[in-house]
């Protein structure tokens, strides 16, 4: 489906390299539940210190969310709506306690020939960011390399 996100350029190359290979002791144990409730403790060994985490999952119809807590007491809490209004969107809300300036909104879409995300932070002085990624073999019938730079703008295509 589509060229995908820009954020997602080069991740089977990096899971590849890094995903699996762990120089720490982990133990790490799942259960699920039938009403979908899916909950994960995980333990990690680091030279003589033990970190752990309790993550809790739950899906319905097109929500899911996602609670996890750590050896820190922080709670990182993300929910996620699946083609919100349209097929191909999704809403992400993310934060975490008690950091105050953590929580972001987040939208994505893919489409056939197109993968766009964009995101705010929740905060006073909130950072916004926009990506997107086109696949234009089907807009164009030869690659294109293209700077634009307008009003202070900087807008690059590679095909």
């Amino acid at each position: 489906m589509g060229p995908g996100l820009y954020a997602d350029i080069g991740k089977k190359a990096r899971d590849l390299l890094y995903r699996d290979y762990q120089t720490d002791q982990k133990f790490s144990i799942t259960t699920l539940t039938a009403n979908g409730v899916a909950i994960t403790a995980t333990g990690t060994k680091k030279t003589d210190l033990i970190f752990g985490e309790i993550q809790s999952q739950l899906k319905n119809k097109n929500v899911t969310v996602d609670v996890k807590t750590n050896s820190n007491s922080n709670v990182f809490t993300t929910v996620t709506i699946d083609e919100l209004a349209t097929p191909g969107l999704k809403t992400i809300i993310s934060f975490v306690v008690p950091d105050q300036k953590s929580a972001k909104v987040e939208l994505q879409y893919l489409h056939d020939y197109a993968g766009v995300n964009a995101s705010i932070g929740l905060t006073a002085n909130p950072v916004v960011n926009l990506s997107g990624v086109l696949e234009p073999m089907h807009f164009l019938s030869v690659p294109m390399y293209l700077l634009i730079l307008q009003q202070g703008i900087s807008l690059s295509i590679a095909g």
